[in-house]
C-alpha cells in the first residue's frame, strides 16, 4: 500500500508531495487443527506433533502444551494477528492381561481347544487375546491397536502317554460246570496286560477285564474273556513212538489252568497204575504204580479209568475211561 503527501500553493503551482509505501507483516501459516493418538507414556517430539497438523503448516512457529492439547502457534515479526493450531493428543492405555505363565497335563493324543488353553492360564487374563503355538507351548497375546505394551503368558503343554494295556481279547476252553479264577482268566488275555485291572463277569460266558485310567488319561481300557464251554476229554491214544498222539491230552493247557490237579489211572482190576501231581499231558502209556506188571513198563492194549482232580475253585473231579491202543 502507498500513501502520497502532497503540498500546493493558492495558484497550485509547483506542488510537492512525498509518499509513503506501506507493507504489512503477516505471521506463516499454522495449519489447522489435528489429532495424534500415541500409547500411554509416550514422550512426543515436535516432529510428531507438527506431522499430525492438518492443512498446509509452515516451519518456525513455536510448540506450547495444556496438558493433552498442544498448541503450534506462528506470529509475525511486528507481534500482530498471530496463527496457531491444536493438536489433540490421545493416550492409548495398555494391553489388557495376559494372565500368567502355567503349565497343562494332557492325555497323549488329545486335542487342545483355545477354551481348555484359557482356562489353564494363572493369574486374571482377560478374553479378547490371540493364540501362537510353537511346538508345545501356546502363548496368549493381548495387543492394543498401536501396539502399547503388549501382554502375552504361555501355557506349556505336558503330554502323558497312556502306558497300561487290558491286553486283547481272549478265549478260555472250560469244561461244564466249572468257573474260572481271576488267574485262569488273565493268563487267557492276548497282549501284554498290565496287572492292575479289575474283572466283572457280565454273563456265565463272558468276563471283562478293565484298566482304569487317571487323570488326564480318562479313557479306560478294556478286553473280553469268552469261556468256550463243553470241553470233551480225549478218551483215547496210542503211545507207539510214531509222533502222533503219543501222549494223552486229557485237555488243553490242563498243568496251567489247572496247576494242583491230580491225575490218578486204574487198570480193569482197580490198581493203581499210574499218578500225577499237576498232570501235564505228557503220560505215553508207561506205569509208575504197583501192579503187577514190571513198573515204568508200558501197559498193555485196553481201557483204563481214570480219576482227574481238578482241585480248583469249584472241587470238580472229572471221571471216565482212556483206551491205549499201539
Amino acid at each position: 500500500m502507498v500513501y502520497t503527501y502532497t503540498q500546493t500553493t493558492y495558484l497550485g503551482c509547483n506542488p510537492k508531495s512525498a509518499s509513503v509505501t506501506v507493507d504489512e507483516d503477516t505471521a506463516k501459516n499454522a495449519g489447522e487443527n489435528g489429532m495424534l493418538t500415541v500409547c500411554k507414556g509416550t514422550v512426543l517430539t515436535e516432529k510428531q506433533l507438527f506431522d499430525a497438523l492438518e492443512g498446509s503448516p509452515d516451519l518456525g512457529g513455536t510448540w506450547t502444551s495444556n496438558g493433552l492439547v498442544y498448541t503450534y502457534t506462528q506470529v509475525a515479526s511486528l507481534g500482530c494477528n498471530p496463527n496457531f493450531s491444536r493438536v489433540v493428543v490421545m493416550e492409548q492405555s495398555e494391553a489388557k492381561s495376559a494372565g500368567a505363565d502355567a503349565t497343562l497335563t494332557i492325555c497323549k493324543g488329545t486335542t487342545l481347544t483355545e477354551k481348555q488353553l484359557f482356562a489353564a492360564l494363572k493369574g486374571n487374563p482377560e478374553t479378547g487375546g490371540t493364540w501362537s503355538e510353537n511346538g508345545l507351548i501356546y502363548t496368549y497375546t493381548q495387543t492394543t491397536s498401536l501396539g502399547c505394551n503388549n501382554k502375552s503368558a504361555s501355557v506349556t503343554v505336558n503330554e502323558e502317554s497312556e502306558v497300561k494295556s487290558a491286553g486283547l481279547d481272549g478265549v478260555l476252553s472250560m469244561l461244564d460246570g466249572t468257573e474260572p479264577t481271576e488267574d485262569d482268566l488273565f493268563a487267557a488275555l492276548e497282549g501284554f496286560p498290565d496287572t492292575d485291572g479289575s474283572w466283572v463277569k457280565k454273563n456265565s460266558n463272558t468276563y471283562i477285564y478293565t484298566i482304569t485310567s487317571t487323570s488326564p488319561c480318562t479313557k479306560n481300557k478294556t478286553a473280553t474273556i469268552r469261556i468256550k464251554r463243553n470241553q470233551e476229554v480225549a478218551n483215547g491214544f496210542s503211545p507207539n513212538g510214531d509222533g502222533v498222539n503219543d501222549t494223552w491230552i486229557v485237555l488243553p493247557d490242563v498243568a496251567n489252568k489247572y496247576p494242583k490237579n491230580i491225575m490218578r489211572i486204574y487198570n480193569r482190576h482197580g490198581n493203581l497204575v499210574y499218578k500225577a501231581l499237576t498232570y501235564n499231558n505228557d503220560w505215553d502209556g508207561t506205569s509208575n504204580g504197583k501192579i503187577t506188571i514190571n513198573k515204568e513198563s508200558k501197559l498193555p492194549v485196553g481201557s483204563y479209568v481214570y480219576i482227574l482232580e481238578l482241585n480248583n475253585a469249584t472241587k470238580k473231579v472229572l471221571k471216565g475211561w482212556v483206551y491205549i491202543n499201539y
